[in-house]
């Protein structure tokens, strides 16, 4: 396992550089590091592994059901797809129609809580608060049928990303991705009213390494 992690520091900070270099491409070169590292512990873990990813939709959700190809850009839910076949893969989004949450107005700024506006009309956020009557029930979830095309959850909408750097004022004109949403998922779960995480106070000595340093212990290895 030690190879492994001293394999994905070492392409950690190739792939740094080449962001500071091709700033304009950075957005891949995160993407793709991310991918390799999926495959290289699949890969350590054996026939059969399977794994878990938590990530922003932006990451998580199919680049090729939004306006990111035109863009140039690309995400681990639309290369984890290409790898590893639609079947073997499901991509899981989220969102809210408002509520508050854990933010920032610039990168490594304090952290703050903000108050998340209602979704602007035509999102996929306003079009889910307008079903909560139908569904009875505020928060609720949705599972596509890949073979369904004629859907309207096929059709192109607005879909809220919020985010750890965030402005409520301009969201409704910068925020909104155009997505295809069955195409981008295959499954979505909708929170009426999300609330803000609480960060957890830790205390560390730090005369100590923390318990979570990537170390391994000798047992382990």
């Amino acid at each position: 396992m030690r190879t492994y992690q001293q394999e994905i520091i070492n392409k950690a900070v190739k792939d740094k550089k080449n962001v500071m270099i091709d700033e304009k491409d950075s957005w891949n070169i995160r993407d793709k590091h991310m991918m390799s590292t999926i495959e290289m512990l699949l890969g350590h873990h054996g026939t059969g592994s399977k794994a878990i990813v938590w990530a922003h939709n932006t990451h998580v959700g199919d680049y090729r059901a939004t306006d990111m190809v035109a863009n140039g850009h690309l995400n681990i839910g639309g290369l984890a797809r290409e790898i590893f076949g639609n079947e073997n893969v499901g991509l899981i989004g989220l969102g809210s129609y408002d509520g508050s949450v854990t933010a920032s107005y610039m990168c490594n700024g304090p952290i703050l809580k903000y108050d998340i506006p209602e979704a602007r009309p035509g999102s996929v956020e306003n079009a889910c608060h307008q079903q909560i009557e139908n569904v009875g029930c505020s928060d609720f979830y949705l599972i596509f049928d890949p073979l369904d095309h004629g859907s309207p959850l096929n059709q192109v909408m607005g879909h809220r990303a919020i985010g750890v750097v965030y402005d409520p004022d301009i969201e409704h004109r910068w925020n909104y991705v155009p997505t295809s949403l069955s195409n981008r998922y295959d499954a979505f779960i909708f929170i009426g009213r999300s609330n803000s995480l609480t960060a957890i106070q830790a205390h560390f000595d730090k005369k100590k390494f923390p318990e979570t340093y990537p170390f391994i212990r000798k047992q382990n290895v």
